[in-house]
């Protein structure tokens, strides 16, 4: 049925998303041991770190047009064969005599394959999903997103330690790989059933004399949309900022700050916190979608996004002036719960705002994210090696998170962009 068709299309796409995550997270995780088998600096840490992302951004646009005319899945199966591919290729870092760069240039070609991943979802969700399932696929797309976190750092250890760090890479490309050619199967069994329910809803629109809708670009001419998609960008771009920040340099700061040296041991703590924001990343959907009967639209997205916010910019406050383990570890654990809140307001707000453009806007405002995530790093390494400590990394953070709150709550109405 049409119903069994999205339902595994949004399967599909978000076990993706899964893969995705645990393929990026695995630098990060495997900092500590890669600075000291290459003799890395902080600020060779933060150019291996961010270099991922350069990839990421160059992708953004392609992607996100891609997605909107040939449909999610299909772009989310092609940029995963070529991050999977890409992940396979960074393991050759072990063998080479310039590692650094190899590292690079793969990390590189696996954010270009990758930069489908949020585009991806948000064109399947936007074209294929029932108004009032919007929220739940989008957010069960994102809490596989964080499992992928999950599974990164309660497994990437114990492979580093036994196999070499270098199997991590080997073994998570493969399975991608692997995934790529099963999900194509799948695919093609469930596009069927949603092409007919398509071809209803076209003919009903046909009836009605739908005129010609404008190009994602001609809409962008218009300066209430434009102010619009830069405000949605800026916030996009603090979700971005803190995220990378937080997945990519969470087990150095354990070490630095916390004095968490063990691998296992931070690795099992920052699973436990990425677990609890996965369950409430598919929690806090579910939720909204029950709103939504009692509340417009933006007001649940305005909730959800100002709770992803507010209770965040304070956690990384505490963060830039602690050094206990446990508190530090207690912020870190409720400001990514909190965070997750923006899997029920961001991401839908955009679907529901953009319609038919989601990916294509999408891929705009998470172009500002990925900067935002790329002079994160960079900066993160940079202070943290003139510094010694986080510090001034999360109170940065911190003002940025309580910028994107208020704006969010002045400008965000819920108005339509192509009704502006």
């Amino acid at each position: 049925s049409g119903r069994e068709a999205w339902q595994v299309q949004i399967f599909i796409v978000g076990t993706c998303m899964l893969l995705c995550n645990l393929d990026r997270v695995a630098m990060g995780i495997l900092a500590v041991p890669l600075i000291q088998e290459f003799s890395l600096s902080m600020t060779q840490l933060g150019v291996l770190q961010s270099s991922y992302l350069w990839g990421y951004l160059i992708g953004q646009l392609p992607a996100g047009l891609a997605s909107d005319r040939y449909g999610g899945v299909p772009v989310m199966l092609v940029g995963l064969l070529v991050w999977s591919l890409a992940t396979c290729g960074t393991a050759l870092a072990k063998f080479s005599a310039n590692p650094l760069s190899i590292a690079i240039a793969t990390r590189v070609l696996m954010g270009l394959g990758s930069s489908v991943a949020l585009p991806a979802v948000a064109a399947t969700v936007a074209s294929n999903v029932p108004s009032d399932q919007k929220a739940r696929a989008t957010t069960l797309s994102y809490a596989l997103f964080n499992i992928g976190n999950v599974v990164a750092n309660l497994c990437t250890p114990y492979v580093s330690e036994y196999l070499g760090w270098h199997w991590s890479f080997a073994i998570y490309g493969s399975l991608g790989v692997l995934w790529a050619a099963l999900s194509w199967y799948l695919y093609k069994k469930s596009r069927f059933s949603i092409a007919a329910s398509k071809v209803t809803r076209n003919l009903e629109a046909r009836d009605k004399g739908d005129r010609p809708k404008p190009s994602v670009f001609q809409l962008l001419l218009k300066r209430k949309v434009m102010l619009q998609v830069l405000i949605l960008a800026y916030c996009h771009s603090t979700i971005g900022l803190g995220y990378f920040t937080l997945q990519s340099w969470i087990p150095v700061f354990m070490a630095k700050d916390l004095g968490i040296a063990s691998l296992k041991v931070a690795g099992l703590c920052t699973a436990v916190v990425w677990l609890a924001t996965s369950f409430n990343t598919a929690f806090v959907g579910v939720i909204a979608d029950k709103l939504l009967s009692k509340m417009e639209f933006w007001k649940v997205r305005k909730v959800a996004m100002t709770v992803s916010t507010i209770i965040p910019a304070g956690c990384f406050f505490v963060l830039s002036t602690t050094q206990s383990p446990m508190v530090g570890i207690f912020c870190i654990l409720i400001g990514l719960v909190s965070w997750s809140f923006d899997y029920a307001g961001f991401h839908p707000y955009i679907v529901e705002v953009s319609g038919e453009y989601s990916g294509t806007i999408l891929s705009f405002t998470n172009s500002a994210g990925v900067i935002a995530g790329i002079a994160g790093n960079i900066a993160t390494g940079y202070l943290v090696g003139l510094e010694g400590n986080f510090t001034s990394v999360f109170r940065i953070l911190s003002g940025v998170y309580l910028v994107s709150c208020i704006l969010w709550n002045i400008f965000m109405k819920g108005e339509k962009l192509e009704g502006m």
